[in-house]
């Protein structure tokens, strides 16, 4: 027993035109991301140095760990 799909299937040219807009979509809110994270760490210089330190030390923790067992 097959069920099917009654809806069409979109064409080449309108599957490359959503995947266009996806894309523009997605590199517009990178760029949002990047200006506030730009905007923070102008801001808080220090607190953002302490915090990459903080993340790396907790990898490098779990990664040793994982390595030597």
């Amino acid at each position: 027993m097959s069920v099917e799909n009654t809806e069409p299937k979109p064409s080449i040219v309108e599957s490359v035109h959503m995947m266009e807009e996806r894309y523009h979509s997605t590199r517009e809110q990178l760029y949002e991301v990047n200006r506030q994270a730009q905007v923070m760490i102008q801001k808080h210089p220090a607190a953002c140095i302490a915090g990459a330190f903080a993340v790396g030390w907790v990898i490098g923790k779990l990664a040793k760990r994982r390595w030597l067992i």
